[in-house]
């Protein structure tokens, strides 16, 4: 997981991860991992919730700020 994102010309940097969990999908009877999901801290006190999408295309993104909570 990064230290820190660059969201709107800021830079959130991770102080401490609060929960970690993680989604599936269904295809044609098989269960696959989908997202990897993180409630994070950041060092000024705001709670972000992001994910991994594992399904990313090459060179798209790959992390995605989900909420934060100013």
């Amino acid at each position: 997981m990064p230290r820190a994102f660059l969201w709107r010309e800021r830079t959130l940097r991770i102080a401490a991860v609060l929960r970690r969990w993680r989604s599936t999908k269904t295809d044609r009877g098989d269960a696959y991992l989908k997202r990897h999901w993180f409630e994070l801290q950041t060092a000024e006190g705001h709670k972000l919730v992001v994910y991994y999408d594992r399904e990313s295309r090459r060179g798209d993104p790959q992390w995605w700020l989900y909420t934060i909570d100013e």
